[in-house]
């Protein structure tokens, strides 16, 4: 088996990697994509925080990643890395 291979940490990681790259809307497809192909999600150090910051909704993380919305604070740090 495949996924045996893997640790849980790694499979959150694919699994976090592959929701940013198809999200639904297409703004949003376009930023996480990128952030993914440049290789940004190396600095994430808290991938089960960042799996809570995936599970936003639409709306929400639009205002945070393209209107400028303030995030709270426990994302922020994806907000930068994201926006840079």
């Amino acid at each position: 088996m495949i996924a045996a291979s893997y640790t849980s940490e790694e499979l959150l990681k694919r699994k976090l990697r592959y929701q940013c790259q198809y999200r639904g809307t297409c703004e949003l497809d376009v930023i996480l994509r990128k952030f993914v192909a440049e290789g940004r999600d190396a600095y994430v150090t808290d991938w089960s925080l960042f799996e809570q910051f995936l599970a936003e909704p639409e709306p929400v993380l639009t205002d945070w990643l393209i209107n400028g919305s303030e995030a709270p604070e426990e994302y922020q740090v994806f907000v930068a890395l994201i926006g840079k």
